[in-house]
């Protein structure tokens, strides 16, 4: 299953200068929000499973760019809507990046732990690091808590900024907020502040991470 999402651009500007994001991959949102309204960003995306984005960050890139026109006609005229993608399609089972077109230039993705990423991307230099960071619900098992961050110290520009979307608290697991806070503190090198808070039942957090 893919979504294909409908985007308001206001705020975004497609001429500002490209920058380097690195997005958590399964649907991946905000990613193609950027993929598809500006036109020099660069996108990686990660996960830990390879599966995950051949079988959903792929085909969720293709219907919302490069196929979005032919996908358009099949989806009701909602916001947002499911597409039924068959996983063993021609186009997923053989290298669906190569039907991305010229976004591929703009794209790369990687899987595997959060240990070996830093090494995998060969970062060169301050110039070539990322100007953001996005990630989601990776906070939840304290004993992966070090490894997020030493990652986004490591790969995250002086200038720039990691936003990560977390529960408070992750009910039956020993990772929450207030433990990766307390971690960030007593590093001493970076700041994290809480941008939102919402959920009634299930408090989640938008956190952004800065170098100080």
């Amino acid at each position: 299953m893919a979504f294909r999402f409908n985007f308001t651009s206001e705020d975004l500007d497609p001429e500002a200068p490209g920058t380097e994001q690195l997005s958590p991959a399964t649907h991946a949102l905000p990613a193609l929000f950027c993929l598809a309204h500006t036109t020099r960003s660069t996108v990686h995306f990660q996960d830990y499973n390879s599966e995950v984005i051949r079988l959903v960050t792929i085909p969720n890139l293709l219907i919302n760019t490069a196929y979005h026109d032919q996908t358009q006609s099949q989806l009701p005229s909602s916001a947002e809507a499911e597409l039924e993608i068959d996983t063993q399609s021609d186009l997923l089972q053989q290298d669906p990046v190569a039907h991305l077109g010229p976004l591929a230039q703009r794209c790369r993705f990687f899987a595997g732990d959060w240990a070996h990423l830093a090494s995998n991307l060969n970062i060169p230099s301050e110039a070539y690091k990322y100007d953001l960071i996005l990630t989601s619900e990776t906070i939840y098992a304290h004993a992966s808590q070090a490894k997020l961050y030493a990652l986004i110290r490591s790969i995250l520009k002086r200038s720039g900024m990691a936003l990560i979307a977390a529960k408070s608290m992750y009910f039956g697991l020993d990772g929450n907020v207030l433990s990766f806070a307390q971690l960030v503190e007593s590093r001493g090198e970076m700041t994290l502040t809480t941008l939102y808070r919402f959920g009634a039942q299930v408090q989640r957090e938008i956190l952004k991470l800065t170098f100080k």
